[in-house]
């Protein structure tokens, strides 16, 4: 005779059967995209090797895993995304567990602030009506160092396309600089260090404090004359000249008619005269010269400023 045997599982039983399973999928989740992000860190496909790298740090598994911050820590470096490198490796160096495993993190930090320093940079006009901005920046000796010089030209790309600077710390490689913020208007703003405008600057090894502010004053170059309306100032030529790119200077178009002279102003009045004249028997030449051609007008959009 058989016997069949019952079982029954509380709902405490099935929940922590449940919680295994979950943990061993996060777990298989978190050892997957971690060896996927290495991969594609060792391809260099560094953006592709961040969104892996991150998402696996995010994971219960990720946040108490040393190797995984201390990859994210490398990518982010790569691709000069520097505060992040930082943060990640710090972390990493925190949660290792043994010396050569705290070793790669902490040599790349100390790699870091050989080479990059930080630039804390402050808003003191009003970000939206600063808008985006072109900012040049420019080393005024090339970068002998390869990562210095990725670096540069990935946060110089992304400058000079405009971007919407906000208060916060930035990091540059060591160097000299030559700085200039280019704007559609009259320049109206620049970088100030110390209160004094700055045209260059030298990032060394201690924390730079930048800050942008409104320019006391608006000066015109090369000609132009200061005008202002109901939300701007602006630097524009004079009527009847044109700004030239290669002089730098507003100058009269070559290809312009002279502007009219009095006696084509008043011309009824001389050509009556002259028939009167010459009604009387004297002859006098009188010569007509007819300009309808306007002055021509055009607004200036200047440059960089590096005053």
């Amino acid at each position: 005779m058989f016997r069949i045997a019952t079982f029954f599982f509380s709902p405490l039983s099935l929940g922590f059967v449940l919680v295994l399973s979950l943990s061993s999928a996060s777990a298989q989740d978190f050892r997957q995209m971690a060896e996927k992000g290495k991969i594609l860190l060792e391809r260099q496909l560094y953006s592709d090797a961040i969104q892996e790298l991150l998402a696996a740090s995010q994971t219960p598994e990720g946040k108490q895993n040393a190797e995984v911050h201390y990859h994210l820590g490398l990518a982010y470096y790569r691709v000069a995304i520097i505060d992040r490198a930082i943060l990640a490796l710090e972390r990493s160096v925190t949660l290792a567990k043994a010396d050569p495993e705290r070793q790669r993190p902490a040599l790349l930090l100390e790699q870091i602030k050989q080479l990059f320093t930080k630039v804390q940079i402050t808003l003191e006009v009003d970000p939206d009506e600063l808008g985006k901005v072109v900012i040049q920046l420019e080393p005024t000796e090339p970068f002998s160092n390869l990562q210095k010089r990725r670096a540069h030209a990935m946060l110089a790309k992304k400058w000079r396309q405009g971007t919407s600077l906000k208060t916060g710390a930035y990091y540059l490689p060591k160097g000299t600089y030559r700085f200039g913020m280019q704007q559609p208007t009259c320049l109206s703003y620049g970088f100030f260090l110390n209160n004094q405008p700055i045209k260059t600057l030298d990032v060394a090894d201690a924390t730079v404090q930048l800050a942008i502010k409104d320019k006391p004053t608006c000066v015109c170059e090369g000609g132009q004359v200061l005008k202002q309306d109901a939300k701007k100032r602006y630097c524009t030529c004079p009527e009847g000249t044109l700004w030239s790119q290669r002089e730098n200077r507003c100058e009269i178009p070559k290809n312009a008619a002279a502007p009219p002279s009095w006696i084509s102003k008043n011309w009824p009045w001389v050509t009556a005269l002259t028939v009167i004249v010459v009604a009387a028997g004297v002859t006098v030449p009188v010569l007509l010269v007819m300009n309808n051609n306007s002055p021509q007008k055009a607004e200036f959009s200047k440059g960089f400023d590096f005053k």
